[in-house]
């Protein structure tokens, strides 16, 4: 019917951070690819069930990635499956992007101060990179050391600019901002900052005293002379900052106000908000489900360790680990429920939760819908039953007489006066008069008269029924 599938890889090894891409390769003889569904497993547990895909895709895959992994093809009209040899998939380091760092790490500082810049890789491929370095988008040839540093002994305003790095296997570094001034006063703040870092800022003059800092205009008190710090850092922190000095020109008797620019800090995310991914998709009872807590750290921090939990209902079922997945062997209704999971750093200065995802497994929903409808489905029909019942019943006791139901026209309820002997005349409402002539009809009721004399008994469908014309005069 179809050939034994091959395991296509679309990398091997491939490296952390690219896309893996699986095929599942099979040659129908006497079926259509249409016929058949896929599905592909990772060391013996599943991670994709059958379906109609021959692929299986992992995003930014990661180095626990690694391991065996093999396909499967069945046909299910004819309950027949074959499965491919098992393919040993490595996952390896490779080079991130450089970023640039700052010693001291200021993005502002003064004519005549020192500075380093590094070059930082974090590669893990294991290899000694070389270094090129660029300022303002062209190339430079001064101050870089063996290391891959640059090393400014004594900055002038002319080495201020945007500076980027880059290594023989990688691309360039995000560029950094150095201002060199040679301004009365000067906020210095890092060039870049991110979620949970501790932030300190300083006032920064070759003299001067009685500093104050300026968030968007609102004083705020220094907790250590011309420094400020601000510990493990949120999006709060964001906004526009200032300071202010008095320089002293003779002692007591003069000073002068110095004020620096206004600096804007933005509080990077250092990772995304986590989402939950289940596989495979849909869930089978008795199969094997993985929960994987999907976040992104900042390509700047790509090297910042992470620990994530698990949360069924609300309880834990996995502590902090390093791992961001969570595998239940041969699922079933207990395993289901609210699920969620949280990230945080290492250190625990940044903490993220995700939302709650539902997991039902394939067909549990149709079996509660049974339970549940199948009861209200019954209750319904007998209350629709019994008020047909009751409708029918009422509408026999209230059938109204033949003549009236025929011409249409409602007949007066108003009040009679009886006189014995005498038929009494009702006198039916008047609807709208036609075009040309009103026309009123009557019937005489003879029920209500006493009885003086013998008679049969009346049957109100065979009283006499008058029609009277009423013409105007003209």
């Amino acid at each position: 019917m179809f050939s034994k599938p091959e395991l296509r890889v679309s990398s091997n090894p491939i490296t952390e951070g690219t896309t893996l891409t699986l095929t599942c390769d099979t040659t129908p003889i006497t079926v259509s690819t249409e016929e058949l569904q896929f599905a592909f497993y990772w060391d013996g547990q599943e991670v994709q069930g059958f379906s109609s895909s021959n692929q299986y895709q992992v995003d930014s895959v990661q180095m626990e990635d690694s391991g065996n992994y093999n396909c499967k093809v069945q046909h299910p009209a004819k309950s027949i499956y074959k499965t491919s040899e098992l393919s040993y998939i490595q996952v390896v380091g490779g080079a991130v992007r450089p970023v640039v760092s700052l010693s001291p790490n200021w993005a502002n500082i003064l004519t005549g101060d020192q500075v380093t810049l590094t070059c930082d890789v974090g590669s893990t491929a294991g290899t000694t990179p070389s270094y090129s370095w660029y300022k303002d988008n062209e190339k430079m040839n001064k101050y870089i050391q063996t290391n891959g540093q640059i090393i400014i002994n004594y900055a002038h305003e002319t080495h201020s600019g945007n500076y980027q790095c880059q290594t023989d296997t990688s691309e360039r570094s995000e560029s950094v901002r150095l201002n060199v001034t040679d301004a009365p006063l000067i906020l210095q703040a890092p060039p870049y900052v991110y979620e949970g870092d501790s932030l300190s800022m300083r006032c920064y003059s070759k003299s001067g005293s009685d500093t104050v800092f300026y968030k968007d205009n609102n004083t705020i008190k220094p907790m250590n002379g011309d420094h400020l710090y601000i510990h493990k850092v949120n999006v709060t922190v964001t906004g526009t900052y200032r300071c202010s000095k008095r320089k002293f020109i003779r002692p007591s008797t003069y000073h002068d106000l110095h004020q620096t620019d206004e600096e804007f800090i933005s509080v990077r995310e250092l990772f995304s908000s986590p989402e939950i991914k289940v596989s495979p998709s849909p869930l089978a009872e008795d199969s094997d489900m993985i929960i994987t807590c999907d976040t992104a750290l900042h390509p700047s921090r790509r090297s910042t360790m992470l620990e994530f939990a698990f949360y069924k209902d609300g309880n834990t079922v996995r502590n902090f680990s390093l791992s961001k997945r969570y595998r239940v062997c041969s699922i079933g209704p207990g395993d289901l429920g609210d699920y969620s999971c949280a990230v945080r750093t290492v250190t625990g200065s940044v903490l993220k939760m995700s939302n709650v995802t539902q997991i039902q497994i394939q067909g549990n929903r149709w079996k509660l819908l049974l339970w549940i409808g199948l009861p209200l489905l019954v209750i319904l029909s007998i209350i629709i039953a019994v008020g047909i019942v009751k409708l029918r019943h009422k509408t026999g006791q209230t059938k109204p007489p033949s003549d009236q139901s025929n011409t249409g026209i409602p007949l007066s309820t108003g009040p009679t006066l009886a006189v014995d002997g005498d038929p009494v005349y009702h006198q039916p409402r008047t609807g709208a008069p036609p075009a040309e002539q009103d026309v009123c009809y009557s019937y005489i009721d003879t029920n209500h008269l006493r009885k003086t004399f013998p008679a049969p008994s009346l049957n109100p469908q065979n009283n006499d029924v008058i029609y009277s014309v009423v013409m105007p005069n003209k």
